[in-house]
């Protein structure tokens, strides 16, 4: 019988499914987020925990989903990522601790452009 040759993706092996292929996709998954291409990389997640469902590759998607959270705030999409949040929040409670330390980011963020210029009206200010 011929001996079956892999590729070098069919031979590492890890934790979120123990398979080659989850194996090759978690790589993908992170090699996406360290990329910048956090989009793709939550939809190959979502893909992989649809099939996967381990805990390994649920806390892929968390990962997954913080960086989309990040990406959206650093583009000023304050109420997307709020979004976002909740709604991670709601289908995976065991990311609360994690998505609590994105809230703090997100609602530390000034509210309103009033916000931003009530100070300009402090008749205390010196002019520059």
């Amino acid at each position: 019988m011929p001996q079956r040759r892999f590729d070098s993706n069919e031979t590492s092996l890890n934790a979120v499914g123990g398979t080659p292929s989850s194996a090759a996709t978690e790589a993908s998954v992170r090699q996406l987020i360290a990329s910048g291409d956090h989009k793709t990389a939550l939809e190959r997640a979502k893909a992989l925990h649809k099939t996967s469902s381990t805990n390994a590759s649920e806390a892929l998607l968390v990962d997954a989903y913080a960086e989309r959270i990040r990406s959206l705030r650093r583009r000023n999409l304050t109420l997307e990522a709020q979004s976002l949040i909740d709604l991670v929040r709601q289908r995976y409670p065991t990311a609360r601790a994690r998505l609590d330390e994105l809230t703090a980011r997100v609602v530390a963020k000034p509210r309103s452009l009033d916000d931003l210029v009530r100070p300009l009206n402090d008749p205390g200010l010196a002019a520059a």
